[in-house]
């Protein structure tokens, strides 16, 4: 059951950036007709809003109960996490771009999580004393406005009050993905220490987790010179490199720390839970990409240079928040829960799981 349900959860990760490269992929050869600062720019701003909300999903759905375990007690708990993008990321301004001009004027393009077919874009250059527009394109279209991340733990109960909590997915590979995942937390139960909430009717405990994850995407197709320009006797193609074995990478971590309170009332416990989570999220295009020049009027051609992991994007993110959630024992050893964490990006989560405790 284990290794079904922790292959599902990879699988389901790697399907949905599946949807987003296969969306962004037709629009990647685009990009580097634009050079290298207009593709950080462009990359920066459409890629950044996904970055910040997978990264922010590992970091969620660790608990449903301040309660810990008796020795040797243990669940298994499977849920997904809904994170949502704030209004002011659903777009990236354009103003950065130098050799690019939006055709029609706009100022802001869509991001990953913006809605939209994109902003027409045109590059302008000095053609044999002329300027001319050599290539149009639009900025990638909006994908999704809510990240859903998957997990699966196990937790198990340790003397003095703890529980330790695993998470952990194998490299998967499915299609033109590869994916792997593994957490660890560690769950105390501070109630035993201070003698006046001894006596209080309800559990109280902190939480440490940390996530970490690894996603690898080899492109369909490579990205050669020829695709920079619509015709291609205009490039000057680079000799003895090869534009074989182009894809992208993406590494995110969060490390998430909670003090959780809760009360069990028969079947149902409500819980609340305070504290930070700390998100970073890492982003490179791998492999040689080439990058179109300007226009060389010795050769009549457009130059073209070759730029090897040309764009390598990080983002961090720390977000105080707070947790609301209910969770509902069935069956005895059967529990679902639903919460809601209220931070810059929100994140609802739900879960269902097997308990002996």
């Amino acid at each position: 059951m284990s290794i079904t349900k922790r292959t599902s959860c990879m699988v389901w990760v790697l399907g949905f950036v599946t949807l987003f490269s296969a969306k962004a992929q037709s629009d990647i050869s685009d990009l580097f007709k634009s050079g290298v600062n207009d593709l950080q720019t462009l990359a920066n701003g459409y890629i950044k809003p996904f970055g910040y909300g997978f990264s922010s999903g590992l970091g969620s759905n660790w608990y449903n109960t301040a309660a810990t375990h008796k020795v040797l007690g243990f669940d298994i708990t499977v849920g997904v996490n809904g994170v949502f993008t704030p209004s002011d990321d659903k777009s990236f301004s354009l103003s950065g771009l130098k050799n690019l001009t939006a055709v029609n004027g706009e100022k802001t393009a869509p991001s990953f999580a913006g809605k939209g077919d994109g902003v027409l874009l045109a590059l302008r250059q000095n053609v044999n004393g002329t300027t001319q527009t050599v290539a149009q394109f639009r900025t990638p279209q909006g994908v999704s406005g809510t990240t859903p991340v998957p997990s699966f733990q196990v937790t198990l109960g340790l003397p003095l009050g703890n529980d330790l909590s695993v998470r952990f997915t194998p490299t998967i590979n499915a299609g033109n993905f590869s994916g792997n995942l593994w957490g660890i937390g560690l769950k105390h139960n501070i109630k035993q220490w201070i003698p006046v909430l001894k006596l209080l009717p309800f559990d109280a405990a902190v939480m440490i987790g940390y996530t970490k994850s690894t996603l690898d995407y080899s492109f369909d197709t490579s990205i050669k010179p020829t695709d920079l320009v619509s015709d291609p006797n205009l490039v000057s193609t680079p000799s003895g490199i090869s534009y074989n074995n182009q894809g992208m990478k993406l590494k995110a971590n969060a490390v998430m720390v909670n003090a959780i309170i809760s009360k069990k009332i028969a079947f149902f416990t409500p819980y609340l839970g305070f504290g930070v989570t700390r998100s970073s999220f890492d982003f490179n295009f791998t492999g040689n990409f080439p990058i179109l020049g300007n226009f060389n009027t010795a050769t009549q051609k457009f130059d073209v240079t070759t730029l090897k992991d040309p764009i390598q994007l990080r983002y961090t993110l720390t977000q105080p928040g707070a947790t609301i959630g209910v969770r509902f024992k069935l069956l005895w050893v059967c529990a679902l829960h639903a919460q809601y964490t209220l931070q810059k990006y929100s994140t609802a989560s739900v879960g269902f799981g097997l308990n002996i405790r």
